[in-house]
């Protein structure tokens, strides 16, 4: 339909040498080269000298030589110029002239011809002066819709804007709205925001340009003007004759003073700008014009580069936002005072284009204009919070360039206040003004003016950047949505075909694709011209200020963030905090003490320590002292230890408690008597020596005296020696710089950054790279926050993520699938949940739609909960040390968290790929940092071979093991023995490797010849045969035992017995990752190479095929208990054997194939079905079936039950109050009636509804914590309303970790106010029954189901412990609102305040009232919803007490008043 009409049609164009006059012209050429002609009205130029530029010569210059033009190009080839000046025809004209300048003779004939006028030439800049934008926005117009009405037969479209609203908000409609002529409600003459008469607001605006040119020939200005001139000709800056350049800047006056008078009246008639000002007097001045002719107006927002045509990004110069865009790109915007959850209505100018043309064929000739808005804001909206993070994104995956080639780094913006923003910009430009008004006076130095251009500069380009975000701060925080209810509905009425070749529906733009890869790249290609805008090509160095040394990065960071936590943990339920300023002087610590030790530059230490913020601190220290670190895992074999130490001639071993205590005192002695015995030295206490009085050479060395100096730092010294295999065969230590680390922190960096907002969970060791690299160092350098988990529980991860609001989380696929676990069990819930059930497919299909039409996701909403427990603000979890494998990746993308996977080395400081930013994809690695370089190394058919690399992160090699380097670096090139492929867009794809290396779930390399020199040290060992058995996505441990020769004459049952135990027994002193899931014993030997070695490859045949098969040894006889046949199942599930397979004599990791991880599932079974809680540290200590089954028989045995008197004695405070000491009943006595005394006396305790409070029977009373004034100021609530014999039959519940953590602390709570421990997170089966056997008695239990205090006053959520005692109890629970102790004693106080403390007190709840159908709830649910009842009450009285002290304030408000008048 828009085609036929177009077809011999003439038309009048204004403003093609604009932007959407070109694509306007190509537009029309492109679908309908059959329109008859189109005539261009083309002012002529005034050029330098006198000479004028045509209207045919500017239509050749400006407009055919556009890139707009490309496609005709191609299309017409060597006819392209004859068909456009055939189509396209200059006239000469003036829209400022009356009848637009035109002679008669050529007004005449387009009279007759035209068909159709559009009018898209206007004065665009928002602060012209106002006599320009008037002339052309206003009168200009006004003459073209004359023409128009003077035409035969013309239909007239006005191009106009959005904002001629001005600085409404709100609802935008697509109507006159500025029209307010003939409204006889407005009287005012120039009402806000509209107009009552056109002719009487031009000449408010004509007396306005009479005032500015009065004024510009007063003494005042004449004066001014000569003294400029004068300084310019002093400064030799003199260009013409005094008069000229006189005249010259009495013009630029009157211009300027235009211009800010334009913008003044603007704004006082309640437009943003001069631009919006005229456009929407304007559109009056064309709607008057033209009554008599069918009539459209066009409305676009902020139009941008085109999405489609006639190329994607096509932009001819810059529009609104590509100066902020530019800016953000060069790292030269740092803050914008704009509201980020307000939305920047964007258009592309292709859509405006086919708007404008499909609108053509339905006007009509009618008194009311057709008025389309061409906007995004109420459809499809993108916020300005959204826009700058595509844009942000877009510049750190391809960063700008700066002039010597070097990626710019940017930063995030900050959203001031406009006052603010006006601050900051004087704070930034008032030092280089003063700076450069000194060096202009001493001009006569030389370089002095070199310096001071640079400044100028830099002072300019700063004012540039405040002059647009003072311009474009109204649009930045313009509250309202243009309606396109016309719009959609023209484009509903197009035909099928015109759908799709005038497509403007602005439903369907994706803002992501629209932004980062059409906007942007069109940006740099068109107006930037920057070459290969679409295909960045990574760069071989990034940021010229990055350290260039560990300790420079730390110092650096010190000065950065200073005070912001940099590194923290929970020591013992107790927040342990350090900022980077502590860091930093910690590692000083650290280092002077190292150097007072006589230790200096190049010597070796071992860090042998589990993870903590002491064991980062102490890395860094070491190193500040020159040091070399080897670290090692905490679980390291002792006698491996003392290896490593030796192999690397280590003076001191930096052992954390923990770790030390895995030493022999044999071992220490030895140490002890050696010549030069190695110092033991302290990580908890930084490098103190510990404290080990029969050990005095290695704990208490002599100290050096003399003043250290800090020793010369180059970016290539050695930093640490990470071994990827034990020292006793083949040792491979990859020695480590501060150039090596570094570098892979720089371009790990550039694909997925870390910033001061980010808040990582670190759950890795340390002493692996990954961990070291990505989630120590980088942290450091980007400024954020890392927590330390002590567990390696999913539920205890989640916990500490939520906790601490973290956003990031480095771990292994195990890991991620353990969480998973978590998830769909606890979070999830209900197997027959549809969103469970449905989980991938439901979220794919929506995210999928969601994202093809919006560029959004819907997952945090289908799955919101998840989040909510994850903290909400998870950014990025990168899974790495094995491959991650597709069902996790979807499950996690499916949630919202898509996994970001990389690949790398232990010898490559380790990442040498990863997926960007946004641009994962499923099964591979991602693409190689900048600076990598990746090649395939002798590839088959498929295009599979080996990975080989060369990156800056490359180690200088094995420590003393030049053969072993020789054969993985040659040639420059680093052979990594792992196999893959690259797809067209530069992904890694890792398929397997050719090398022995297993790699398990947990990530850890595995190397089967230190396992194989390890265990064939056992006396029952003859040969052993190490290899890697693939199992789902991990690896399994496998070992070939071949028992000695004396077994071999026994049977092979009686044989594999004695080697299984021996095997167990030197595993208890291992590491979890040493230790065999599998363990296969023949009396056959083992199959040798022709050069006698092991065939290794034969060995893993003969598993993988079964031909070696473990026997079953099953124990008969034995009944089996209900806690051990769940415990063999579960075992069973786990290993993948039968439960007729599975004894007591089993060892859960040689038999049966657990890892370390493995272990923690069996514990979350073990909570989860039995409800019995086995410490995380007491699981190195079960090696059997037995162990463990033992260790539940023992807690089932020893948990207590009701009225099991003996039990509760080892707990006195759980006793009955006579059955305790008479020194315990005293001493509780005192404290109490002090405890009472106090409350009443000190803090005014004012009780409410004491009726209440049950007189006899068992209750629970559960209470909001703030303070630790709470308990007191229960048990003097009860003293006070029910007596003091009713008080002591109180018990406080309290958290064991915290109240019971020291034997003076316990016995003092305990007594004094009757505190019993439980577990903090959880009410395991012995918590519950120690509470139960006081509620059994008839006594009472205080609760604070939040399980800790809150640190701002604030409610927090109740754990479900309470709902679940006072259920299986049947006992009733009374809330209870504690106000004015988070007054007088907050956390972080030590001593209290007075004041008024208040108890609010709840009528009783009972559960089986509240829910009478619970037979058809799930237990859990009940547990969860009684709780949520009892918080629901407790809100309730939070509420209550909110309102009684409004109502108190305001009466003490009143009474003072009242008091003040009678004074």
């Amino acid at each position: 339909m828009v085609r036929e009409f177009l077809e011999q049609k003439t038309l009048l164009i204004t403003g093609v040498t604009g932007f959407l006059g070109q694509a306007l012209i190509e537009k029309i050429l492109w679908s309908q080269p059959q329109v008859r002609r189109i005539y261009v009205l083309i002012r002529p130029k005034y050029l330098l000298g006198g000479r004028i530029q045509t209207a045919e010569q500017r239509l050749k210059k400006e407009v055919f030589t556009s890139t707009a033009f490309d496609r005709l190009r191609h299309r017409w080839s060597s006819g392209f110029t004859q068909f456009l000046q055939t189509k396209v025809v200059p006239v000469s004209g003036d829209l400022s002239q009356v009848d637009l300048g035109l002679p008669a003779e050529d007004l005449e004939r387009l009279r007759d011809e035209v068909d159709i006028v559009i009018n898209s030439a206007a004065v665009v800049s928002f602060d012209a002066p106002i006599d320009q934008a008037l002339a052309m926005n206003v009168q200009g117009a006004e003459r073209v819709a004359t023409f128009a009405a003077s035409c035969k037969e013309a239909r007239l479209l006005h191009i106009s804007t959005a904002y001629v609203c001005g600085s409404a908000k709100g609802n935008i409609p697509e109507e006159l709205h500025q029209d307010a002529r003939g409204r006889q409600e407005v009287s005012d003459k120039f009402p806000l925001r509209a107009f009552t008469d056109i002719d009487q607001e031009i000449l408010a605006v004509e007396r306005l340009l009479q005032r500015v040119r009065e004024e510009a020939g007063s003494r005042e200005v004449q004066r001014d003007l000569l003294r400029e001139y004068l300084t310019s000709r002093a400064a030799g800056r003199r260009r013409g004759t005094r008069r000229s350049e006189l005249e010259r800047l009495r013009r630029r006056w009157i211009s300027a003073r235009l211009t800010e008078e334009g913008m003044s009246w603007s704004r006082k008639r309640g437009w943003n700008d001069t631009y919006t000002y005229t456009k929407a007097l304007g559109e009056l001045a064309v709607v008057r014009a033209a009554a008599t002719v069918p009539l459209g107006i066009v409305r676009p927002a902020v139009i941008e580069s085109s999405l489609n045509e006639p190329s994607p990004g096509w932009l001819d110069g810059l529009r609104m936002a590509d100066p902020l865009i530019v800016a953000i790109g060069k790292g030269r915007l740092r803050s914008l005072p704009l509201n980020p959850a307000l939305a920047l209505d964007l258009v592309p100018a292709d859509t405006v284009v086919n708007a404008t043309l499909a609108l053509l064929p339905y006007l009509e000739c009618q008194n009311n204009p057709k008025i389309i808005q061409v906007a995004t804001s109420s459809q499809n909206p993108i916020t300005l919070g959204s826009l700058y993070e595509l844009i942000f994104q877009y510049f750190q995956a391809n960063p700008m360039l700066d002039r010597d080639g070097r990626p710019i780094e940017i930063r995030k913006l900050r959203f001031p206040s406009s006052p603010t923003f006006r601050l900051q910009h004087r704070i930034r430009t008032l030092p280089l003004g003063t700076a450069e008004k000194t060096l202009d006076r001493l001009n006569i130095l030389p370089g002095v003016d070199k310096a001071r251009r640079k400044i100028s500069s830099r002072r300019i380009a700063s004012e540039k950047l405040y002059y647009y975000g003072e311009l474009y701060e109204p649009y930045l925080n313009l509250d309202c949505q243009f309606s396109v209810d016309h719009l959609l509905e023209l484009m509903d009425s197009l035909p099928p075909e015109d759908q799709a070749d005038f497509d403007f529906d602005v439903r369907r733009i994706n803002w992501r694709h629209y932004i980062q890869n059409v906007h942007i790249p069109g940006l740099k290609k068109y107006i930037l011209k920057l070459e290969g805008s679409g295909s960045f090509e990574l760069p071989k160095q990034l940021e010229s200020d990055f350290p260039n040394t560990i300790p420079e990065l730390v110092v650096r960071a010190a000065e950065r963030y200073g005070d912001r936590t940099a590194l923290q943990w929970k020591n013992n339920g107790t927040w342990e905090r350090f900022s980077y300023r502590q860091v930093l002087e910690n590692a000083q610590t650290v280092a002077n003490r190292l150097s007072s030790f006589g230790l200096k530059k190049g010597d070796h230490v071992v860090l042998f320590a589990e993870n903590s913020p002491q064991w980062g601190m102490c890395h860094l220290g070491a190193v500040l002292a020159g040091l070399v670190v080897v670290p090692i895992d905490w679980q390291t074999w002792h006698r491996e230890v003392w290896s490593v130490a030796a192999f690397t001639d280590a003076r001191a071993i930096l052992a954390s408690t923990k770790a030390l205590g895995r030493l022999t005192r044999e071992e220490l002695s030895a140490n002890e008597s050696s010549k030069t015995p190695r110092l033991l030295l302290s990580v908890n206490r930084f490098a103190e020596p510990f404290a080990l009085p029969n050990l005095p050479r290695s704990t208490s060395p002599p100290i050096v005296l003399e003043v250290a100096t800090a020793p010369s730092l180059d970016p290539d010294d050695p930093v640490a020696i990470v071994f990827t295999t034990g020292t006793m065969v083949n040792p491979k230590g990859a020695v480590h710089t501060h150039r090596t680390f570094l570098s892979n922190v720089r371009g790990v960096n550039y694909y997925l950054s870390v910033s001061e907002t980010d808040r990582l969970v670190s759950v890795l060791p340390l002493y692996h790279c990954l961990e070291f690299t990505c989630g120590f160092l980088m942290a450091l350098y980007g400024g954020a926050q890392v927590t330390y988990s002590h567990s390696l529980k999913p539920r205890v991860i989640i916990d500490l993520m939520k906790e601490t609001k973290a956003t990031c989380l480095l771990g292994v696929p195990t890991l991620f699938s353990l969480i998973r676990e978590d998830i769909e069990r606890r979070i999830l819930k209900s197997a027959s949940s549809f969103l469970r059930s449905n989980l991938l497919e439901t979220s794919q299909r929506v995210n999928f739609s969601l994202d093809q039409r919006f560029g959004a996701s819907l997952a945090k909403r289908l799955f919101g909960k998840v989040h909510q427990e994850f903290g909400g603000n998870v950014r990025v979890l990168v899974s790495g040390g094995s491959s991650l494998g597709s069902s996790l990746y979807r499950y996690f993308k499916a949630l919202g968290m898509p996994i970001y996977e990389g690949y790398g080395l232990t010898e490559t400081a380790p990442v040498l790929t990863v997926n960007p930013l946004d641009q994962s994809r499923e099964a591979s690695a991602g693409k190689p940092l900048p600076g990598v370089e990746l090649r395939l190394y002798r590839p088959d058919r498929d295009g599979v071979g080996e990975i080989i690399v060369r990156t800056p992160s490359l180690m200088l090699g094995y420590y003393r093991n030049d053969e072993a380097t020789r054969a993985v670096i040659r040639d420059g090139w680093f052979h990594t023995g792992d196999l893959g492929w690259v797809d067209m867009d530069g992904f890694v794809y890792v398929t397997g490797r050719c090398k022995d290396v297993i790699v398990t779930g947990a990530g850890k390399n595995v190397y089967p010849t230190d396992l194989e020199a390890i265990y064939s040290t056992l006396p029952a060992v003859g040969e052993i045969c190490v290899v890697g058995v693939r199992s789902g996505l991990t690896e399994d441990v496998h070992a070939v035992v071949v028992p000695e020769t004396s077994l071999q004459s026994m049977s092979i049952d009686h044989a594999r017995k004695e080697v299984q135990r021996q095997i167990q027994e030197l595993a208890r002193e291992l590491p979890s990752y040493h230790r065999f899931q599998q363990v296969h014993v023949q009396f056959e030997a083992l199959p040798r190479k022709g050069d006698g070695s092991l065939d290794r490859k034969a060995v893993w045949e003969a598993v993988v095929a079964g031909q070696l098969k473990q026997g079953k040894v099953v124990a008969a006889g034995k009944t089996v208990s209900g806690v051990r046949e769940k415990i063999l199942l579960e075992l069973a599930r786990l290993s993948g054997l039968g439960v007729e397979e599975i004894d007591e004599t089993k060892n859960l990791y040689t038999d049966l194939g657990l890892d370390s991880l493995m272990a923690v599932e069996l514990l979350l079974f073990v909570e989860r079905e039995l409800g019995l809680v086995i410490p995380d540290e007491r699981v190195p200590e079960f090696q059997t079936v037995g162990d463990i089954v033992d260790e539940l028989r023992r807690l089932e045995s020893a948990a207590l039950t009701p009225g099991e008197k003996e039990t509760a004695q080892v707990v006195r405070s759980a006793l009955p109050y006579e059955d305790r000491p008479a020194l315990q009943r005293g001493l509780m006595n005192l404290s109490f009636r002090l405890l009472a005394t106090v409350f009443r006396r000190v803090f005014h305790l004012d009780i409410h509804y004491p009726e209440r409070l049950p007189r006899t029977g068992p209750f629970i009373l559960a209470g909001n914590h703030t303070s630790h004034l709470d308990s007191g100021a229960v048990i003097a609530t009860l003293v006070e309303t029910l007596g003091f014999a009713a008080a002591r039959r109180l018990h406080v519940v309290g958290a064991r970790d915290y109240f019971f953590d020291s034997r003076l602390k316990g016995w003092a709570f305990s007594t004094l106010l009757n505190v019993v421990p439980i577990e903090r997170d959880e009410v395991g089966l012995q918590g519950l029954r120690l509470v139960g056997s006081i509620l059994r008695r008839g006594e009472a239990v205080l609760i604070f189901p939040e399980g800790t205090r809150s640190r701002t006053g604030e409610l927090q959520s109740f754990r479900p412990g309470v709902g679940l005692l006072a259920w299986e109890y049947d006992v009733p629970v009374v809330p209870l609102y504690l106000s004015g102790t988070f007054e007088a004693l907050p956390a972080g106080r030590l001593l209290p305040q007075r004041g008024k403390v208040s108890v609010w007190v709840g009528k009783p709840l009972r559960g089986r009232e509240l829910f009478p159908s619970y037979h058809d709830v799930p237990a859990d649910e009940l547990y969860r919803r009684f709780t949520a009842e009892i918080q629901r009450n407790v809100e309730a009285l939070a509420r209550e007490a909110a309102t009684s002290l409004d109502r108190r304030d305001s009466s003490e408000e009143a009474l003072t008043s009242a008091g003040t008048s009678r004074d």
